[in-house]
């Protein structure tokens, strides 16, 4: 999964990834990923693209961890462009989403109730202007 953002908004790896049958990568529990009210926060637009074979789920995680939108995004297996692999929000600095893969048909409420991989990003400041 490709994490980009406009306006200079600093990029890094994902916040925390893993599988959370097996905990996660990061060590850190998936009931930690929230959205967080930043001052002066600005409007960005965070682009997603699947790179995967797999089909993901991408939510909005709210401040109280719970999981708002399910927008899915088409695996990245077809490269001649007539299936969209990514997706676009618009959002502002300290919101936190998380694509994962679901094995199922039951949605999760929070982020902790994932079963099976996922990445989880939340950008939180922008790059000076150069």
């Amino acid at each position: 999964v490709c994490f980009s953002c406009t306006r200079q908004a600093k990029i890094r790896k994902p916040w925390m990834y893993g599988d959370s049958e097996v905990g996660n990568g990061s060590g850190i529990r998936t009931c930690t990923l929230t959205s967080i009210d930043l001052p002066q926060s600005s409007g960005i637009k965070l682009r997603v693209a699947n790179e995967s074979k797999l089909p993901l789920t991408f939510c909005w995680i709210s401040s109280e961890g719970i999981l708002h939108h399910f927008y899915k995004i088409q695996d990245g297996s077809i490269h001649d462009g007539s299936v969209k692999a990514e997706h676009v929000e618009c959002t502002v600095l300290g919101h936190a989403f998380v694509a994962y893969v679901s094995d199922s048909s039951l949605k999760p409420m929070k982020a902790c109730e994932i079963n099976g991989p996922f990445v989880a990003y939340r950008a939180t400041k922008l790059l000076p202007n150069r």
